[in-house]
C-alpha cells in the first residue's frame, strides 16, 4: 500500500530461489479507485491515506495463474509455463498477460477444477463468478459478511470465506478492534461438480 511496487513473486521449490516479475505492470498495480465499504470510504487521515492495493488475490489451475489487484477493475491471466520460464525477460512476459474478465473490487480468488474463478467482492458483501464465458455474476450477497477477504475450498462443495471486515480495522486502536469483532469464516456450498476434492 505505501510504495506502490507491486508485482509477482515467482518462488522455485526447487531451487529455494525468487524473483520479481511484473513489477509494477498495470495488471499489478491499483487503479484510482476509492473504494466504498459498508458507507465508508476507505480515505484515511482528512485524504492523505488512501487504501489502493495492487495485486492482492491469486488462483492457481494446472495452467494458468489468475490474479488481480484489489483496487483493479480486471481479472487477468498468465500461463504458468511462460511464468515459470526464466529465459523470458519481463519485457516479453508482459504480452503473455491477458485480461480475461470485469471483476468488482476485489480481496480474495479461488478457482474450481472447472475453471471457474471465484472473486471477493469488497463494497458489495458479495462472491462473484466468471465461468467460461468469462462474464461476470453474481453468486452470492449477505451483510453479514461485512469486508469477504480470502476465499478457500473444503470438501463436499464448501466454498469458505474470511470476513476480515477491513474497512472498521484499519488506523483503529486495539480496543475499537476487538469492539467490532467475532471476525467470522462463513461457508456456503456450490455444485459439488468440478470442485477440487471431489
Amino acid at each position: 500500500f505505501w510504495r506502490k511496487k507491486p508485482a509477482l513473486i515467482v518462488y522455485d521449490v526447487g531451487t529455494t530461489s525468487a524473483r520479481r516479475v511484473l513489477e509494477s505492470h498495470p495488471a499489478i498495480s491499483a487503479e484510482g479507485y476509492l473504494i466504498t465499504n459498508q458507507g465508508r470510504e476507505m480515505s484515511f487521515l482528512g485524504g492523505t491515506v488512501v487504501l489502493r492495493g495492487g495485486v492482492d488475490g491469486i488462483a492457481l489451475t494446472p495452467d494458468w495463474l489468475y490474479f488481480a489487484a484489489l483496487s483493479g477493475s480486471s481479472l487477468y491471466r498468465i500461463d504458468l509455463a511462460s511464468l515459470k520460464d526464466k529465459s523470458i525477460p519481463d519485457s516479453q512476459l508482459a504480452r503473455h498477460v491477458e485480461r480475461y474478465a470485469d471483476k468488482p473490487l476485489s480481496d480474495g480468488l479461488s478457482v474450481d477444477i472447472d475453471g471457474n474463478v471465484y472473486i471477493t467482492d469488497v463494497e458489495h458483501n458479495s462472491i462473484s463468478i466468471v465461468g467460461a464465458d468469462q462474464t461476470l455474476r453474481t453468486l452470492l450477497r449477505s451483510p453479514e459478511v461485512r469486508w469477504p477477504d480470502a476465499l478457500s475450498f473444503g470438501p463436499e462443495g464448501w466454498l469458505y470465506v474470511a470476513d476480515s471486515d477491513l474497512s472498521d480495522i484499519v488506523l483503529m486502536t486495539r480496543d475499537h478492534i476487538k469492539a467490532q469483532g467475532p471476525y467470522g469464516i462463513f461457508r456456503f456450498q456450490v455444485a459439488t461438480q468440478g470442485v477440487p476434492g471431489q
